[in-house]
């Protein structure tokens, strides 16, 4: 009796420990609006976090809706080393989430490119410039 109390205290232990190990959470400040795989967000201070055991970002405005995003690329290719980030693509005065990238992580999220994006490159036919916004 007291082996299986034991073994699932040190069960639920390991468990909260291998959990904090797959979450990550950082607070952005983002001074404009943006779309994020088609939903439009407002200026204002977000908090995201990566669940590597859901393999997704969850996006988050201090007032507001959440949305949640699939973790999609391995290559995690955008700022190796550096605090969490989060990329845009900027259209004029039009901004869309293109990337978010955590510390350490294994993966980056990658949005799927939203309609509305694919309607402003073909209207405009440039080029994005991207936008870094580093963790607070």
């Amino acid at each position: 009796m007291k082996t299986a109390l034991l073994t699932a205290i040190l069960g639920l232990a390991a468990g909260a420990v291998s959990m904090a190990q797959t979450t990550q959470a950082a607070r952005f400040e983002i001074p404009f609006a943006f779309q994020a795989s088609g939903v439009q967000m407002e200026p204002g201070t977000y908090e995201v976090r990566r669940d590597g055991r859901l393999n997704s970002v969850s996006v988050t405005p201090l007032q507001g809706k959440m949305i949640y995003l699939p973790e999609n690329d391995r290559s995690n290719k955008l700022m190796l080393g550096s605090p969490a980030v989060m990329a845009f693509h900027r259209y004029g005065d039009q901004y869309f989430l293109s990337r978010i990238s955590f510390a350490g992580a294994q993966s980056q999220c990658v949005p799927k490119i939203s309609k509305q994006e694919r309607e402003v490159v073909w209207a405009k036919g440039a080029s994005a410039e991207v936008i870094l916004r580093r963790a607070d």
